[in-house]
């Protein structure tokens, strides 16, 4: 009985995704990792609204030793006090996956952030998972925004 209703649930879900062609995949994949590099160059630039831009007015960011926050306003406030200082951290990037379902996609991406200051400069190395959500006009933004530590990050070049 569980398994019927599980496989009722599963088909239930997988009719409601979108199949997406080759061609249209190939064409989301590439908007999606256009979105990380335009969130690099904004936060290499200082500029929050920029990276805000580039988030859902629900997004939620979930970071490594930092409370969650929700909706731009908590979200605008961490990139304020994070690249609103005398130096700005240096950041590098490798996309090692992007994923598509319907109106959802999601990447898996190594940074390596090197946050220089008066002490010492130091590296974080991370993996972020981000799940993104195509709006009404047709522009994938962040909808989920996930990091934490890892080492295994080394094999992106320190900025």
């Amino acid at each position: 009985m569980i398994v019927r209703w599980v496989f009722i649930v599963v088909a239930g879900l997988c009719a409601g995704v979108a199949i997406a062609g080759p061609e249209s995949s190939r064409a989301d994949q590439q908007a999606i990792a256009a979105v990380s590099e335009q969130w690099v160059q904004a936060f290499r630039a200082r500029d929050v609204e920029g990276l805000l831009s580039l988030y859902t007015p629900d997004a939620r960011v979930m970071s490594q030793d930092k409370a969650g926050l929700i909706g731009k306003q908590e979200i605008r406030q961490l990139f304020a006090e994070l690249l609103g200082g005398e130096t700005v951290p240096a950041i590098n990037f490798e996309i090692e996956e992007i994923g598509l379902m319907g109106d959802f996609a999601w990447a898996s991406v190594l940074a390596a952030i090197v946050g220089a200051d008066t002490e010492a400069a130091t590296a974080y190395l991370s993996r972020t998972f981000i799940v993104y959500r195509r709006d009404l006009d047709g522009a994938w933004r962040i909808f989920r925004d996930i990091d934490h530590a890892t080492p295994d990050a080394g094999r992106v070049p320190l900025p």
